[in-house]
């Protein structure tokens, strides 16, 4: 067995091969686990921004197709609670986000 000749506060590839790659050059330190949390909703911040975009485009689709709908069909299939719907799960969403101020309603 090979015996490293450094100091105690040293990383070497002898004394710590896990910190090493197959070259011998160290590998960068990994993230600290408020690091990797805070890299996560940064993360799923940016998923969301993206799905609630998706969903006011999906919900301003609705109400614009909707004026090719009779009243009948738009009553029989509940358009109006629908858009509510929509509009609730919006509303949500966006209020989470003003009242922590993070796009995700999460404190970072």
């Amino acid at each position: 067995m090979t015996q490293c000749k450094c100091e105690h506060w040293q990383q070497c590839p002898v004394c710590m091969p896990h910190r090493f790659d197959a070259e011998g050059k160290l590998l960068p330190p990994e993230p600290t686990p408020l690091q990797a949390a805070r890299t996560r909703i940064a993360e799923l911040e940016r998923q969301q921004a993206v799905l609630v975009e998706a969903l006011e485009e999906a919900r301003d689709e609705v109400v614009g197709w909707a004026a090719y709908a009779s009243e009948y069909f738009q009553q029989k299939h509940n358009l109006k609670g629908y858009v509510e719907k929509l509009d609730a799960t919006l509303a949500s969403v966006k209020g989470n986000a003003e009242i922590t101020g993070s796009p995700s309603g999460l404190s970072g």
